[in-house]
């Protein structure tokens, strides 16, 4: 409406009073990328509020409204299934769900599965603590309006109650903004889960919820060298999969010797795998182990031997 538009004028406040000081660019194009900003350093935890004002040679338009936006804390969960590595670091993938970048909302990549009408296949988060305020907040999509997704939590990773009603889709390919409210769960740990309940192709992307609960990892299943092996290289590539219970780790500690178990360290990494720089002795039984550990505390696998 009103006269024609020769440039957008961009502010964004880190309080809720938007003014000429928080003036950010101004521009010809309707969209501008955050990671530009130089005066403004958009932390975790916080609210933002901006605002557009159009222009012309006759003067700014008049009563533009004030938005807000809030980034996630450090801890807090929140997955758009950016990184190549799926699942993301302390998720659990049970049920062969798969990292895609063709259907995503937000990103590059979203989670996906294709789902059965006599198998139920699940995808869960990191543990979480829930209060009285806490939500589950994501995006869905799926290939059928038959298609049925069901949000279900746990306290082992084992047992699964749903939480509400289905979800359901109105049309196809098409995404749905969710708002799942987890009071009734409040003052609990939960994994949280998402689950199919049918046929079709399903999608999930842009999870926030609530703050990962603090505590030690669970122990690590290891892999390879597999236990008892024998003509093992002197430099073996140690593997394991990630722990499915407890907090998320921060650093996986390979240790390894003569004795069961085994306490000499050999090296650290923050992946699943490990190869030593220096040989081990040849014709020699060895005993390895992982032990994960994060700020909370650690905890290590059963050892396994190989010759």
């Amino acid at each position: 409406g009103e006269g024609i538009v020769d440039g957008y004028k961009l502010y964004i406040s880190d309080d809720d009073i938007v003014n000429n000081d928080d003036f950010i660019t101004n521009q010809t194009g309707t969209t501008y990328s955050l990671s530009d900003l130089e005066d403004l350093v958009i932390e975790y935890g916080h609210t933002y509020y901006w605002k557009v004002v159009p222009y012309n040679n006759n003067g700014d338009a008049e009563g533009c409204p004030v938005w807000s936006f809030k980034t996630p804390t450090t801890t807090q969960l929140a997955e758009s299934f950016e990184n190549a590595t799926f699942p993301p670091t302390g998720w659990a993938n049970p049920g062969t769900w798969s990292r895609n970048t063709y259907t995503i909302k937000h990103g590059i990549a979203s989670a996906t599965k294709y789902g059965s009408t006599s198998s139920q296949y699940i995808l869960s988060t990191p543990k979480v603590s829930i209060t009285d305020d806490s939500t589950l907040d994501f995006w869905s999509n799926c290939s059928s309006t038959s298609g049925i997704l069901q949000i279900v939590y746990s306290s082992d990773r084992t047992t699964w109650t749903q939480l509400g009603s289905n979800i359901t889709f109105a049309a196809t390919y098409t995404w749905y903004h969710n708002v799942i409210d987890l009071s009734s769960l409040a003052g609990n740990n939960y994994y949280l889960g998402f689950r199919t309940a049918y046929s079709g192709s399903y999608y999930v992307d842009a999870v926030f919820g609530p703050e990962i609960t603090p505590e030690a990892p669970g122990p690590v299943t290891l892999t390879s060298p597999a236990n008892g092996a024998t003509m093992v290289k002197t430099l073996p590539t140690f593997t394991w999969t990630a722990p499915t219970t407890g907090g998320i780790p921060t650093l996986y500690t390979v240790l390894c010797d003569t004795f069961t178990p085994p306490t000499t360290s050999i090296g650290t990494t923050t992946n699943l795998s490990f190869t030593p720089t220096t040989p081990l002795q040849n014709s020699t039984q060895y005993y390895w182990t992982v032990k994960a550990e994060n700020s909370e505390g650690s905890s290590t696998a059963e050892p396994f031997s190989f010759t």
